[in-house]
Protein backbone atom coordinates (compact mmCIF):
# COMPACT_ATOMS: atom_id res chain seq x y z
CA UNK A 1 0.00 0.00 0.00
CA UNK A 2 2.74 2.21 0.45
CA UNK A 3 2.60 3.09 -3.27
CA UNK A 4 -0.91 4.44 -3.23
CA UNK A 5 -0.74 5.85 0.48
CA UNK A 6 1.82 8.55 2.35
CA UNK A 7 2.63 8.17 5.95
CA UNK A 8 2.25 5.40 8.35
CA UNK A 9 -0.92 6.80 9.80
CA UNK A 10 -2.74 6.69 6.47
CA UNK A 11 -1.87 2.77 5.57
CA UNK A 12 -2.89 1.73 9.17
CA UNK A 13 -6.17 3.31 8.68
CA UNK A 14 -6.93 2.55 5.44
CA UNK A 15 -5.69 -1.20 6.31
CA UNK A 16 -8.56 -0.82 9.33
CA UNK A 17 -11.18 0.65 7.39
CA UNK A 18 -10.60 -2.37 4.78
CA UNK A 19 -10.58 -5.01 7.69
CA UNK A 20 -13.73 -3.43 9.32
CA UNK A 21 -15.55 -3.47 5.65
CA UNK A 22 -14.64 -6.46 4.00
CA UNK A 23 -13.86 -8.34 6.61
CA UNK A 24 -11.37 -11.06 7.30
CA UNK A 25 -13.53 -14.04 5.65
CA UNK A 26 -15.31 -12.19 2.89
CA UNK A 27 -17.53 -13.18 0.50
CA UNK A 28 -15.68 -11.01 -2.10
CA UNK A 29 -12.48 -12.78 -3.89
CA UNK A 30 -9.08 -11.12 -4.58
CA UNK A 31 -10.79 -10.29 -8.35
CA UNK A 32 -13.70 -8.81 -7.42
CA UNK A 33 -11.92 -6.29 -5.32
CA UNK A 34 -9.33 -6.07 -7.86
CA UNK A 35 -11.86 -4.29 -9.94
CA UNK A 36 -13.27 -2.72 -7.17
CA UNK A 37 -9.73 -0.69 -7.31
CA UNK A 38 -9.60 -0.55 -10.65
CA UNK A 39 -13.16 1.30 -11.33
CA UNK A 40 -12.15 3.62 -7.85
CA UNK A 41 -9.20 5.06 -9.03
CA UNK A 42 -10.28 5.59 -12.50
CA UNK A 43 -13.06 7.66 -10.61
CA UNK A 44 -12.86 11.49 -8.81
CA UNK A 45 -12.85 11.03 -5.25
CA UNK A 46 -16.86 12.90 -5.22
CA UNK A 47 -17.41 10.03 -7.60
CA UNK A 48 -17.04 6.86 -5.92
CA UNK A 49 -19.48 6.60 -3.32
CA UNK A 50 -21.46 4.72 -5.39
CA UNK A 51 -19.26 1.47 -5.87
CA UNK A 52 -18.26 1.83 -2.19
CA UNK A 53 -22.00 1.43 -1.59
CA UNK A 54 -21.89 -1.70 -3.62
CA UNK A 55 -18.60 -3.06 -2.07
CA UNK A 56 -20.35 -2.37 1.34
CA UNK A 57 -23.65 -3.96 0.21
CA UNK A 58 -21.85 -6.92 -1.60
CA UNK A 59 -19.23 -7.91 2.03
CA UNK A 60 -22.15 -7.45 4.22
CA UNK A 61 -25.32 -9.00 4.80
CA UNK A 62 -26.88 -6.37 7.61
CA UNK A 63 -25.52 -3.14 5.48
CA UNK A 64 -27.42 -4.67 2.88
CA UNK A 65 -30.61 -5.57 4.68
CA UNK A 66 -31.11 -2.32 5.84
CA UNK A 67 -30.10 -0.99 2.62
CA UNK A 68 -32.65 -3.15 0.52
CA UNK A 69 -35.36 -2.06 3.60
CA UNK A 70 -34.68 1.83 2.87
CA UNK A 71 -34.98 1.03 -1.01
CA UNK A 72 -38.32 -0.54 -0.50
CA UNK A 73 -39.73 2.00 1.63
CA UNK A 74 -38.56 4.41 -0.83
CA UNK A 75 -40.15 2.64 -3.43
CA UNK A 76 -43.08 2.52 -2.16
CA UNK A 77 -43.05 6.46 -1.51
CA UNK A 78 -42.00 6.62 1.81
CA UNK A 79 -39.60 9.92 1.97
CA UNK A 80 -38.74 10.20 5.76
CA UNK A 81 -38.38 6.63 7.71
CA UNK A 82 -37.79 6.97 11.64
CA UNK A 83 -34.79 4.31 13.19
CA UNK A 84 -37.81 1.89 14.78
CA UNK A 85 -39.31 1.39 11.41
CA UNK A 86 -36.00 0.08 10.41
CA UNK A 87 -35.51 -1.62 13.64
CA UNK A 88 -39.04 -3.43 13.52
CA UNK A 89 -38.14 -4.92 10.31
CA UNK A 90 -34.54 -5.95 10.68
CA UNK A 91 -35.71 -7.78 14.30
CA UNK A 92 -37.64 -9.68 12.00
CA UNK A 93 -34.72 -11.21 10.39
CA UNK A 94 -32.06 -10.83 12.83
CA UNK A 95 -34.75 -11.59 16.56
CA UNK A 96 -34.74 -9.10 19.04
CA UNK A 97 -31.22 -8.54 19.90
CA UNK A 98 -29.56 -5.32 21.15
CA UNK A 99 -26.83 -5.79 18.10
CA UNK A 100 -29.49 -4.78 15.46
CA UNK A 101 -30.54 -1.07 17.05
CA UNK A 102 -26.85 -0.61 17.06
CA UNK A 103 -25.62 -1.85 13.79
CA UNK A 104 -29.01 0.34 12.18
CA UNK A 105 -27.66 3.41 13.87
CA UNK A 106 -24.27 2.78 12.06
CA UNK A 107 -25.76 1.77 8.50
CA UNK A 108 -27.36 5.37 8.75
CA UNK A 109 -24.18 6.96 9.95
CA UNK A 110 -22.39 5.42 6.88
CA UNK A 111 -25.06 6.48 4.63
CA UNK A 112 -25.17 9.74 5.84
CA UNK A 113 -22.15 10.25 5.18
CA UNK A 114 -22.63 8.97 1.46
CA UNK A 115 -25.27 11.32 1.04
CA UNK A 116 -27.73 9.04 0.47
CA UNK A 117 -29.89 9.94 3.84
CA UNK A 118 -29.99 12.81 6.06
CA UNK A 119 -31.11 13.27 9.50
CA UNK A 120 -33.75 15.57 9.64
CA UNK A 121 -34.25 15.50 13.30
CA UNK A 122 -36.42 11.96 14.78
CA UNK A 123 -36.56 11.08 11.22
CA UNK A 124 -34.26 10.44 8.57
CA UNK A 125 -34.72 11.60 4.51
CA UNK A 126 -34.09 9.43 1.92
CA UNK A 127 -32.49 10.60 -0.86
CA UNK A 128 -32.52 10.02 -4.54
CA UNK A 129 -29.06 8.04 -4.69
CA UNK A 130 -31.06 5.00 -3.05
CA UNK A 131 -33.97 5.15 -4.74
Amino acid sequence: MSAHFCGVYTQQKTALQLQRTVGYKSTLGTAALQQFYKDLSNLEPEQRNGIRLDILCQSNSFFNDCVRTLRKLKSAGTVYVELKHLYERLVQIYGDRGMVHRRVRYVMQTLANFGCVTNAGRRWKIEECLG
